[in-house]
């Protein structure tokens, strides 16, 4: 029998390297976990007001928390904080995953969080940026390919 004692599990991908993947793509794309589930056939419907309707519904009603909000607020970033929210919930992105939500819909909810995540990640990276430039200049960040 070979040992694999040394191989360190090559081949075999553990959660915590899947975490690792899905971050470094959300890094350069913040919406690419919702452009994935659009991809999804849609799942079975029920009876009822449809999953789409409701994680689109919950979405638009979604406010962070006030520990969310204050902390943001104590670094001068709750204006960030909104607008990475409101870019999230208004993306063509997130009405199409919409349409592939079941009744429960944790995959999708996951992927919102994720999105609403890097998108503030990204506002936050700018705004320190743009104060470093020297005046006049414009700086756009880009991460999209």
């Amino acid at each position: 029998m070979r040992n694999y004692k040394g191989t360190h599990n090559v081949g075999h991908r553990s959660a915590e390297d899947d975490d690792v993947a899905i971050w470094a793509v959300l890094y350069a794309d913040p919406l690419y976990d919702l452009r994935n589930l659009r991809l999804r056939p849609t799942a079975p419907q029920p009876s009822g007001t449809p999953p789409a309707e409701i994680q689109l519904r919950d979405m638009a009603a979604f406010a962070p928390s006030a520990s969310s909000r204050s902390f943001f607020d104590s670094f001068g970033l709750a204006e960030l904080l909104d607008n990475a929210v409101v870019a999230v919930t208004e993306s063509a992105e997130l009405r199409d995953a919409a349409t592939t939500a079941s009744a429960d819909p944790v995959e999708h909810r996951q992927a919102i969080a994720r999105a609403n995540v890097e998108t503030q990640r990204q506002a936050t990276l700018s705004s320190a940026l743009a104060e470093f430039l020297p005046m006049g200049w414009n700086l756009q960040i880009n991460f999209r390919t």
